[in-house]
């Protein structure tokens, strides 16, 4: 897998000791400097999960497409590249980095990461009943695993063992580009989220940290 050097830090309350009793996810804005350094610990050990929604797609924009309007926009392009390069302002980690094979996200996938990606069908079509269950099976120790998908399959997560993982409506323009983070002990825990705008106040968060 290719290295990365993601900057998904977050600050988020700590998750409950089973997936059914945690608190629905919120911002890791809401956090402070522990709970940042506490996911810093988290990311380098390399025991973290982020769910990745596409960028601006074309078809829900009047803004001008990247190539064709089945995809995304020209200012996705530009979320997603700015998203790519918040990732590499965290610590170098080993991941995997898998994309839903829809035209929306491999685009926003290559914008961010590269052509070093694997589509997996898990992660559009088939997300519904088998996400939950692929991200225990393809989740490596100590290898950080980024997967970029749609609102759809982001919402459902978790719901096929009736758990419900995430409790956001994200079909709005801000959604675009949010990353949601779970941690990986034993069982998978949310930790929270982050929007686009989030990054800078979150990055400065992470600057303050001793």
């Amino acid at each position: 897998m290719k290295k990365l050097t993601p900057i998904f830090a977050l600050l988020l309350l700590i998750g409950c000791d089973t997936r059914a009793e945690q608190a629905p996810a919120s911002s890791l804005l809401a956090g402070g400097a522990a709970t940042a350094a506490e996911f810093l610990d988290i990311w380098r050990a390399g025991n973290m999960v982020a769910l990745i929604r596409h960028t601006e797609r074309c078809d829900h924009s009047e803004n001008p497409c990247l190539d064709g309007d089945r995809g995304i926009t020209i200012v996705g392009r530009n979320m997603a590249e700015q998203l790519g390069k918040f990732f590499t302002e965290l610590p170098e980690v080993d991941g995997g980095v898998y994309t839903s094979p829809v035209k929306r996200t491999e685009q926003t996938t290559t914008a961010m990461f590269g052509d070093n990606h694997v589509k997996a069908d898990w992660l559009g079509r088939g997300c519904i009943t088998e996400l939950y269950h692929q991200v225990l099976d393809t989740k490596q120790p100590g290898e950080n695993l980024l997967l970029v998908t749609h609102s759809n399959c982001i919402m459902e997560f978790g719901e096929a063992d009736g758990h419900e993982l995430v409790s956001l409506d994200l079909h709005d323009f801000e959604s675009f580009g949010i990353v949601l983070f779970f941690h990986m002990d034993g069982d998978l825990r949310r930790k929270g989220h982050l929007l686009v705008t989030d990054w800078p106040t979150f990055l400065t968060a992470l600057r303050s940290l001793p």
